[in-house]
């Protein structure tokens, strides 16, 4: 790996909570941690990328340490404002380690929002990842649509990054793969921890066990797909 890409590196941990306690957790947060003073709130939208085979979805599955994601990402304000930009993202992961590229697409975000899959289904993607030297993506198509809420904090006694992502759902999903019958919704919440000291929880953070987290693996995508496929989690 070269020096350039050791820097981008940091720290990811995630708490799994149950839905019931987001409002508990969020309360505590307000009171104890500081706003991203940039973006405290807002709604994530995400195309997630894989093959027909679902080659993606299945490296964690196949304990594959080297661990990639291709999503085409925007944003929705509270005022139901769309971001005037969407970003291509590939996130390549190194156990708790990340290392995430964004590049601007141009994309008409307003027609993206309404017809997430067919818009993407028409966007050339081989041409911004060769750029990048990720090969290994060819084939890939849009797969399903993921959005959630996410409120940003900082723990300013460990200077964390602390984020809380809530109703989350797959809503839309491509006919391609045809999975029909279940629900997309994720049975639960997470909390997000980055930064330097993110594998050891703050004593301020400590708390979020009180809410029932628990430190573990959480992919979005996975859980979504695969409450659709019909494999539920607790």
């Amino acid at each position: 790996m070269s020096s350039k890409a050791s820097k981008g590196l940091r720290h990811e941990v995630k708490y799994i909570i149950p839905r019931s306690k987001v409002d508990m957790c969020r309360s505590y947060l307000d009171h104890h941690c500081a706003y991203d003073p940039a973006f405290y709130e807002n709604t994530i939208k995400s195309v997630y990328f894989d093959t027909l085979s679902l080659s993606l979805l299945r490296q964690k599955e196949n304990s594959i340490y080297y661990k990639y994601k291709v999503r085409l990402r925007w944003y929705e304000e509270k005022d139901g404002s769309l971001s005037p930009n969407a970003w291509l993202e590939i996130k390549t992961k190194f156990g708790t380690r990340t290392l995430k590229k964004r590049i601007k697409i141009d994309i008409d975000v307003q027609k993206l929002d309404r017809d997430p899959i067919g818009t993407a289904e028409k966007l050339n993607l081989s041409d911004y990842l060769e750029d990048e030297g990720h090969l290994e993506f060819h084939g890939i198509l849009p797969v399903c649509c993921i959005q959630y809420k996410r409120c940003r904090y900082i723990d300013m006694m460990e200077g964390l990054r602390v984020s809380v992502d809530y109703d989350i759902e797959a809503t839309h999903i491509s006919d391609v793969i045809a999975l029909k019958g279940y629900s997309g919704a994720a049975p639960t919440a997470v909390v997000e921890v980055k930064g330097s000291g993110a594998q050891t929880l703050s004593r301020l953070l400590y708390k979020i066990t009180d809410f029932g987290g628990r430190k573990n693996s959480f992919s979005k995508y996975e859980i979504c797909l695969k409450n659709i496929m019909g494999v539920t989690y607790e």
